[in-house]
């Protein structure tokens, strides 16, 4: 009889979706019962380009409404087949005024707004994490798009941010409200460095786009950071906030921050976490620092506790050419598995939240 209910739920759930976003599309949702896969019935949607972006253009409110029920749609079987058509799809979103300044992880400008999704390497995987939350200013949507999906493996990770906190301690998410947190990043000097390091710890040069440290500190300034720079050249920028954020639709406050994809441990290195360790044994600065807002130590027992709890539902999204699958940035995190063969998936920052 549960399974039955839960069924039923689905059913009208995914309904309700494809009654907000019309009659030229059709929604069923994936096996475990989230992301929702829209695929286009129109024949127009389903061959014409320009009449995808006209369709996302005209949407987005209701678009929109859907994502914050499901976290995650795919947008699959729609004619997009190169980087400037998913430009055009997603042109009538308003873009994050800084785009990637200051980002985590190297990417590159790829066509106007669409980056590439990461350059890390094929053989990591990306720990599942929310885009940006380590600044004042993020995106509040993301839009992946696959121009090519490797030959095994690549698939994009999601998890449920409102799952993860019920399965959280109340203590800590408490003890984090309360106290709130204080997220550092360095941004090493130029120089040789490990291959394995360039996808953790980038130069100030690679994540401001400029050689030109005064246009750093103004960049650092501008996203309302502090900043200091380093005895070793290096540039250190820290951000104070609450951790938490209000999501503008549902009014509903969520966990919102890198806390654990940013606490450096065998979980969010794997294979990595041994040269890591010796790397920085010599007490150079380290790429991420997080901190309760006071500067006192997090606790690393609390953060290992919470671990687990980011891959209990996680699902494994795999691509095929022309896919976007566009993600709520507070309400699921992402992240990837590793790969072989070419893959190349791009990725467009939709919308600014700010903290």
């Amino acid at each position: 009889m549960a399974t039955a209910a839960k069924a039923s739920g689905e059913d009208q759930r995914a309904a309700a979706a494809n009654a907000l976003l019309g009659d030229a599309v059709s929604g069923v949702p994936w096996p475990e019962g989230w992301p929702l896969i829209v695929r286009p019935t129109d024949p127009i949607l389903a061959t014409d380009a320009s009449a995808v972006a006209r369709w996302f253009a005209t949407h987005q409110n209701e678009i929109d409404q859907v994502l914050a029920d499901y976290g995650a749609i795919m947008f699959r079987d729609f004619p997009l087949h190169s980087s400037l058509d998913f430009a055009g799809a997603m042109e009538s979103y308003p873009a994050p005024p800084g785009g990637y300044s200051g980002g985590a992880t190297p990417r590159e400008a790829v066509a106007g707004r669409v980056f590439e999704a990461t350059r890390a390497a094929a053989e990591n995987t990306i720990v599942l994490h929310q885009e940006m939350a380590y600044l004042p200013r993020w995106p509040r949507k993301l839009a992946f798009y696959c121009l090519h999906a490797p030959d095994s493996g690549g698939e994009t990770l999601v998890s449920s941010v409102r799952r993860f906190e019920r399965g959280a301690d109340p203590r800590f998410l408490d003890e984090i409200r309360e106290r709130g947190l204080l997220t550092t990043r360095n941004f090493r000097s130029p120089g040789p460095a490990p291959d394995w390091l360039m996808a953790v710890h980038r130069p100030w040069q690679e994540a401001f786009y400029t050689e030109d440290p005064k246009k750093a500190e103004a960049d650092v300034e501008e996203m309302g950071l502090d900043y200091t720079w380093e005895d070793d050249g290096s540039l250190t920028a820290a951000f104070h906030h609450t951790g938490f954020m209000d999501h503008h639709v549902s009014g509903q406050r969520h966990w919102f921050n890198q806390l654990l994809s940013q606490t450096f441990t065998p979980y969010s290195l794997g294979e990595r976490w041994q040269r890591y360790a010796e790397y920085y044994a010599d007490g150079r600065p380290q790429p991420y620092g997080v901190r309760f807002g006071d500067g006192e130590p997090i606790p690393v027992e609390d953060v290992n506790a919470m671990m687990p709890l980011l891959n209990a539902e996680t699902i494994a999204v795999p691509w095929q050419h022309g896919d976007i699958l566009m993600i709520d940035n507070i309400l699921t995190f992402h992240g990837r598995n590793s790969y072989t063969g070419h893959r190349d998936v791009q990725v467009a920052l939709l919308e600014e939240g700010a903290q």
